[in-house]
């Protein structure tokens, strides 16, 4: 009888435990390739921030923060590359590797700071590929391409205004905010998005050999 009490005991607590586990283990989406100063990583579950270091795993929807004088890379499966220096955060909100007839999808999110965005080869196979930035939706194909989100005081009602500048290295992009569309396949061009969404006609930031 004590034995069978026993039993049911720790079946009891054994069970309790699976109730207390996580339902399904995180989504691991990419690694942090560099790290230098500052570096955090906020859980997508718990919002509870750690320091991170290089070899770290990012998880789906983790957001990669660095302070002031700092830097980080995040790699994804595909060798994709995205990249932030001093007081960025970044989302990977989406990671899955092509195989057969799907070419595999990319998304993130640039939502401050200043970064850079290189393809890997999902890009590069012409998968889903998509980079968002406050107010805008970016759409590459074998693209390298920079940028900057900064903050802005509205003095006129008092708010603050966010607004992203992008300027392309290689390769083609389209950007999209509402019913606007632009697509920018000249290096060195650039343009910005304001506010309301609105984006600038594409002009000559910086020369490229």
């Amino acid at each position: 009888m004590n034995q069978i009490i026993k039993f049911r005991f720790f079946s009891i607590l054994f069970f309790m435990g699976l109730i207390a586990m996580p339902l399904c283990a995180a989504n691991k989406v990419a690694t942090l390739s560099l790290a230098e100063g500052v570096v955090e990583i906020q859980a997508a579950e718990t919002k509870i921030k750690k320091a991170a270091k290089v070899g770290d795993s990012v998880n789906e929807n983790d957001t990669v923060i660095t302070h002031e004088n700092s830097k980080a890379l995040v790699t994804l499966g595909d060798q994709t590359q995205l990249a932030l220096s001093s007081n960025g955060a970044l989302v990977v909100d989406k990671f899955v590797l092509g195989s057969g007839g799907n070419k595999g999808s990319v998304s993130a999110s640039f939502t401050k700071g200043i970064f850079k965005y290189v393809s890997g080869s999902i890009a590069k196979d012409k998968g889903d590929v998509q980079i968002k930035v406050p107010h805008a939706t970016i759409t590459v194909r074998g693209t390298e391409f920079e940028g900057k989100i900064e903050e802005k005081d509205n003095l006129e009602n008092n708010t603050i205004e966010v607004k992203a500048s992008i300027v392309l290295i290689s390769g083609e992009i389209i950007i999209k905010s509402g019913d606007s569309i632009i697509k920018m396949n000249t290096p060195g061009f650039g343009t910005d998005i304001n506010g309301l969404g609105k984006i600038s006609v594409p002009v000559l930031i910086r020369g490229c050999s």
